[in-house]
């Protein structure tokens, strides 16, 4: 019996212990289950609204001229007709593919497997319009690891569900889109990531050389696949080159060693930006895109290294000499090779002609950002920034909290184009998510609530006015959560439906079908004519013309063949 009562005892006490274990896992993996969530919502936003419309349209495509672009070079994959020099436009020239080709591989894999119970044309299509919201929202994963690493998991998962309701990010990334933004913010957002745990791993009581060079590595590594996706990828060359060279100086002047966090800015610097000469320079986009950040890696690279090797030298000697010499340097290139110096300074340009740069240079304003990224969110970036600013100057003069301060100023390049805007998305979903978690906290809302239900009615009212919580409260619901939800809905749906959104803003989109885009018709109307010669279009109907015309075209994108085009109106 008494043997048969500790038996009897076991169950009851397996069972509590099983009770037990579930709570605590549940405890130990909700980071994981509430991200799992984040990244299906953040997919639903950006398939739901566009599936439809885009699907009876054969899988059409929205994302103007680029979208057509890509397409167009997904369908020469699959034909074997790939070059570097495009034959149907620019007539009888023939343009430079000039947006890197690694979103475009990715959807010709995909369509070669499709093609054969899809056709060629509707695999493409198909293809490059659902890569789009799978890479949107796996976007969400990265952005929580730089949040966790930066601050902690819950500031993580609060980042990624910040992420999935930004609208820029979800109107570039619908199941429509067939641009490159999803893929190059996806990649841009892993490299951030790996420079958060390089820096982190030169701050660590037990760091390593190695262990900063493989994170350093890694970083490159992203960086060079962004390169591959994005041609605007000069702004993480000099995230990299601004946290590289503020990190030599600051614990040089403070007499610290910066050789292994040097080394390993160094190495991601440079495989992100030499590797991807394999493409850009048979491509010829030397001039147009690569030159840039190619010098600025080098010249920075070679000057951080040079003060790295002055390190025993008294740096009030050999700072001004480095930049005495960096400004000879420019003056030599200024005399030698002036637009190669234009380019190190001010970034390369895609067009030739300077009427075609003139009107392609547009800066985003102020109300577009609110559009893009929250009327209070896009501000928080620049308050974490300055708080991290703050206590790096007072007492953390730590490599990772140096690297923070660069990543969050890196919000002002929304303001510089739309192209920077669309893939810098985990900076204010990051910032902001770091500012609401640190004021969340600071009001102790978990307290606030318990008094409120505890103060029973209508005690509860005198409770529920606590200055500091109530305020925080309706901060977060009324210019954080409303706005938000309401701009992510308003970016999830094209001009082509009736809008029901609360607002309606700087996100449209455009899905190329229908009543939406009349030259179908004009496309269909010509489908059993002689196609001889080049089609006379306008530049943003070049690749149109090409892949749903089947047309040589006169003009590019770039705005080459657009004085011919003029002279022939």
């Amino acid at each position: 019996m008494r043997k048969f009562g500790k038996e009897s005892a076991a169950p009851a006490e397996t069972g509590a212990g099983r009770e037990n274990s579930g709570n605590g896992w549940l405890r130990s993996h909700w980071c994981a289950l509430a991200l799992g969530i984040i990244v299906i919502v953040a997919f639903l936003l950006r398939f739901v609204f566009a599936y439809g419309i885009s699907a009876d349209g054969d899988f059409a495509l929205s994302g103007g001229s680029s979208a057509q672009y890509h397409l167009h070079v997904v369908e020469s994959l699959l034909n074997g007709s790939y070059s570097f020099t495009d034959a149907s436009v620019n007539y009888p020239i023939g343009g430079d593919l000039y947006i890197p080709p690694l979103m475009d591989f990715l959807a010709a894999g995909l369509a070669t497997v499709l093609q054969g119970s899809m056709g060629t044309a509707t695999a493409a299509s198909f293809s490059l319009a659902v890569l789009n919201p799978i890479f949107g929202a796996l976007a969400c994963i990265p952005v929580y690891l730089i949040g966790r690493e930066m601050f902690d998991k819950t500031t993580g998962v609060v980042a990624a569900l910040i992420f999935a309701f930004l609208a820029l990010p979800i109107s570039t990334s619908v199941f429509s889109s067939g641009n490159e933004y999803a893929l190059a913010t996806f990649l841009l957002a892993f490299m951030a990531y790996f420079a958060v745990k390089m820096v982190k791993k030169a701050d660590a009581e037990d760091a390593s050389r190695k262990g900063v060079l493989v994170y350093g590595a890694l970083t490159g590594i992203f960086l060079m696949l962004a390169a591959l996706t994005w041609n605007g990828f000069r702004i993480a060359v000099v995230l990299l080159v601004v946290a590289m060279v503020l990190q030599a100086v600051s614990s040089r002047v403070r007499g610290k060693d910066f050789a292994d966090i040097t080394l390993g800015y160094a190495v991601a610097i440079l495989i992100g930006t030499l590797v991807p000469a394999a493409y850009y320079v048979p491509a010829g986009l030397m001039d147009l895109v690569y030159s840039g950040p190619l010098v600025i890696a080098v010249v920075s690279v070679v000057f951080v290294l040079a003060f790295l090797a002055l390190r025993q030298k008294p740096w009030v000697v050999t700072i001004p000499a480095l930049v005495i010499a960096f400004i000879v340097l420019c003056i030599v290139l200024a005399v030698a090779v002036p637009d190669l110096l234009n380019d190190f300074l001010f970034g390369n340009s895609l067009y030739s002609n300077s009427i075609m740069s003139a009107l392609a240079s547009s800066r985003v304003s102020l109300s577009e950002v609110a559009s893009y990224y929250g009327w209070l969110t896009m501000w928080l970036p620049f308050c974490v920034a300055l708080y991290e600013a703050y206590v790096y100057l007072r007492k953390d003069r730590s490599c990772t909290r140096l690297f923070v301060i660069v990543f969050m100023f890196l919000f002002i390049a929304a303001w510089t184009s739309y192209s920077n805007a669309a893939v810098i998305g985990a900076v204010f979903a990051v910032g902001s998510a770091a500012a609401i978690v640190t004021v969340i906290r600071a009001a102790n809302l978990r307290d606030w609530v318990d008094n409120i239900k505890s103060a029973g009615f209508p005690g509860c009212f005198r409770k529920l006015v606590k200055p500091l919580p109530f305020v925080s409260v309706l901060v977060v619901a009324l210019l954080v959560i409303l706005p938000n939800a309401s701009f992510a809905i308003d970016a999830g749906e094209s001009t082509n439906q009736d809008s029901d959104a609360f607002y309606s803003g700087n996100t449209t989109y455009t899905i190329k079908t229908g009543d939406s885009y009349p030259l179908e018709n004009v496309w269909s109307y010509y489908d059993d004519q002689q196609k001889t010669g080049a089609i006379a279009a306008w530049i943003d109907y070049a690749y149109d013309a090409a892949n749903q015309g089947g047309f040589d075209s006169v003009a590019d994108t770039l705005g080459n063949g657009a004085t011919a085009v003029a002279n022939m109106y």
